[in-house]
């Protein structure tokens, strides 16, 4: 859709510079015709996202076009209300003067709807379970803790969506709770077809999002918080190597202490929700009444005598964490992460590895280049934390994806294809592969949660 309305706006623009430049219309006549198509084109735009056509909403993929379209609106009435008595109605606009306006709002509009582009509407995959999928949105606040992105003193906030079956008399029907951990840069929906595949198969899911590390999410004030920068630039010296050892170690364990406190405060906050029944009191909020009734619904579905974590990247690195710290974790998978809390850089630059067996089962899926990097690094003799942690798991397996990239184990080339490719896809089958890692990660599950079937894990895919 993001396309079609920058063609169409496009379009707009030209025949109205072509019609002006054929009448000859004059200073007078151009302000007003200019006038009404500024705000003609502000107000569809307002009416078709209004009415959510094609998914139109107000949302972070529109909300920079309406803006400058009402903005561009409200200045080409104010200046015709100003000049419309001082324009000549004889004198011809100068063709330069208006074809440099159209080349102009042109480009403003393009730059406008890149993230309509690059991020269409994307419902995720079908799901292949017995129930129907329901959804809850709540804000959890600790309050504990300050923000150290923000100056304004503010708790840190996370946000939560919860995925969960729509199931009858949740007194007796109970599922597994699972949380999902995004990467640096994502947020709660990039593994959305996975969240709300094992939400159809009998799982409660908690989708979190870690605020300045997501790509964006929103804050109690309704405001909308976007990855931070000194974070990206941070991040990418990193993967790039631009950094020295100590360095890059010092970010990582800053980076994981942040997102260990996030999850492992959510994992209380959840916990004791489900076992007071409430989510009243200062640790919850809510945008409305119906998303509060909403939530406690989705808890009262929880068995949190069974919990499960999977990540993606850093959030995997964040769930293998919290999978050593808390007992109560029954099963962890990491998609394609480097597990940065299990080792610890030493003053002569080597790295001690935790050795200690990790107490949960654990699965590894990595992309290609990820898996043959650690295995040869295991075959010159420099171990790899990941391998480490697996060898020393009570319960483990470890496989990869041929011809994947990064980004392969997240919903990102299914919903934004473009900016996957800049990220790192590979050259696999982008639905076939997240479609596969859905079915390992509910495999997985399904035998360590609820002690059904037995997941079965080869070498590679």
């Amino acid at each position: 859709m993001g396309a079609v309305v920058l063609v169409t706006l496009a379009l707009v623009e030209i025949i109205m510079l072509a019609a002006s430049m054929i009448t000859k219309t004059s200073k007078q006549k151009w302000l007003q015709v200019r006038t009404i198509v500024s705000v003609c084109e502000a107000f569809v735009l307002a009416l078709l996202m209004a009415l959510h056509v094609s998914d139109m909403d107000f949302d972070f993929r529109w909300m920079a076009l309406l803006a400058i379209l009402s903005l561009r609106a409200v200045i080409s009435l104010i200046v015709f209300l100003v000049r419309r008595n001082k324009a000549s109605a004889n004198v011809p606009q100068r063709t330069s003067k208006m074809v440099l306006n159209v080349i102009g709002s042109i480009l403003v509009i393009a730059v406008a709807t890149v993230p309509a582009l690059v991020f269409p509407p994307y419902e995720g995959l079908p799901t292949t379970g017995e129930y129907a999928v329901n959804e809850a949105h709540a804000i959890m606040v600790d309050a504990t803790r300050m923000d150290s992105f923000e100056q304004d003193g503010s708790h840190r906030e996370i946000p939560v969506w919860l995925y969960y079956p729509d199931a009858p008399n949740a007194e007796s029907n109970t599922f597994p709770l699972v949380i999902f951990s995004h990467g640096a840069f994502g947020y709660h929906e990039s593994n959305y077809s996975l969240c709300t595949e094992l939400a159809s198969h009998g799982y409660v899911v908690a989708a979190l999002d870690y605020p300045h590390h997501a790509f964006f999410s929103t804050d109690t004030q309704g405001n909308t918080v976007i990855v931070d920068g000194d974070f990206i630039n941070q991040a990418i010296a990193a993967q790039n190597g631009e950094l020295s050892d100590e360095e890059s170690y010092a970010l990582e364990q800053g980076w994981m202490n942040l997102r260990m406190a996030d999850l492992g405060f959510s994992l209380n906050t959840i916990e004791a929700a489900v076992r007071d029944g409430s989510v009243s009191g200062e640790a919850w909020f809510f945008d409305s009444a119906d998303q509060e009734a909403q939530t406690l619904k989705a808890l009262q579905y929880v068995n949190v005598d069974k919990i499960g974590l999977v990540g993606h990247s850093m959030g995997g690195a964040t769930s293998v964490g919290q999978g050593r710290a808390r007992s109560e974790v029954d099963a962890v998978i990491d998609l394609d992460g480097t597990m940065f809390t299990e080792h610890t850089l030493n003053n002569d630059g080597t790295y001690s590895f935790n050795e200690a067996p990790y107490p949960a089962p654990l699965l590894s899926i990595d992309n290609e280049s990820h898996y043959q990097s650690g295995l040869q690094a295991k075959e010159q003799g420099y171990p790899y934390v990941n391998n480490v942690v697996l060898d020393n798991a009570t319960v483990s397996a470890h496989t990869y994806f041929k011809g994947s990239g990064h980004m392969s184990f997240t919903d990102l080339p299914l919903f934004s294809p473009m900016l996957a490719s800049m990220l790192g896809t590979g050259d696999i089958d982008a639905r076939a592969c997240i479609e596969k890692t859905n079915t390992l990660v509910l495999a997985w599950f399904d035998e360590h949660l609820k002690g059904s079937g037995h997941a079965s894990v080869a070498e590679s895919y």
